[in-house]
C-alpha cells in the first residue's frame, strides 16, 4: 500500500488512537506503544528536546527539570544517530505493568517506559547507554 506524503503521520495518529482507545488501566498496544517512544526519539534526534520534555508524565519532568533535559540531550551528539527499535517487554513499576521499549542506534541503546498519566500514555523513563 503506497501513501501520500503527509498520511505516514495520519495512519501513525490513527494507529495511536485506535491503541488506545478503550485499553481501561491496560497498557497500549505494541504499536502504539512504538509510536510515542518514536516520536519522543525523533524530537531528540530533530533538536526539538523542549517538546519531547514536554510530551513526559509529570514524574519524569519532576526528575528531570526542562534545562538540564535539553543541555543533556544537546551535549550527546550520539542522541541525533537513527535508532532502531528492538523489542517491547512488560516490566512491574509500583505494581502497574508498563511497556518497556528497547532502541538501538550503532553501539548505542535506549531503554523508554511509558507510563499513564490521565488518559494517555507518555513517556516516564528513559535511559541511555554512553
Amino acid at each position: 500500500m503506497r501513501l501520500r506524503p503527509g498520511a505516514n503521520g495520519l495512519l501513525a495518529a490513527f494507529v495511536m488512537a485506535f491503541g488506545l482507545a478503550g485499553c481501561g488501566s491496560s497498557a497500549p498496544q505494541p504499536d502504539a506503544s512504538r509510536a510515542i517512544a518514536a516520536k519522543f526519539l525523533d524530537e531528540i534526534r530533530s533538536n526539538h528536546a523542549a517538546e519531547a520534555w514536554q510530551s513526559t508524565t509529570a514524574e519524569f519532568k519532576s526528575a528531570r527539570g526542562k534545562e538540564a533535559f535539553v543541555r543533556e540531550v544537546r551535549a550527546d551528539k550520539a542522541l541525533k544517530a537513527e535508532m532502531a527499535f528492538v523489542s517491547q517487554q512488560a516490566v512491574k513499576v509500583q505494581d502497574e505493568e508498563r511497556p518497556e521499549l528497547l532502541f538501538r542506534g550503532g553501539d548505542r541503546e535506549i531503554r523508554i517506559v511509558l507510563g499513564r498519566e490521565g488518559n494517555e500514555w507518555k513517556v516516564d523513563r528513559w535511559t541511555h547507554s554512553k
